[in-house]
């Protein structure tokens, strides 16, 4: 029965397969978004300048090395909570990021050169 989970099979997993079950679903390929490419290369620019492998970063954060690379090359869909962590641990402000993955240099008020 196509409502009831099997052993060890979560009600999310469930949901999601009766969710496209008789869909017309097919593998998705898209370019990703600029503004995910822009963002990635901006954190690999500040993470390099300070000498830091993505290995170092990842123990630093405890996110995974393949993910920092993914978003570095702006292949994942980083959730903010990660943004926020990784700009943390290389001492730069969401402000300040963003601005940087836009091109924009921002006043000296925020403490550091874009």
């Amino acid at each position: 029965m196509a409502g009831t989970p099997k052993p060890g099979q979560s009600n999310t997993l469930r949901l999601s397969r009766q969710h496209v079950q008789g869909a017309n679903v097919e593998a998705v390929d898209r370019a990703p978004h600029p503004t995910l490419v822009a963002t990635g290369t901006a954190l690999k620019e500040l993470r390099t300048s300070q000498h830091l492998s993505q290995m170092s970063l990842s123990l630093k954060t405890g996110i995974h090395r393949n993910y920092i690379g993914g978003i570095e090359r702006g292949e994942r869909e980083p959730t903010l909570t990660a943004i926020i962590t990784i700009a943390e641990e290389l001492g730069i402000s969401l402000t300040e990021l963003f601005a940087r993955a836009e091109g924009r240099n921002l006043p000296h008020r925020f403490g550091r050169e874009a």
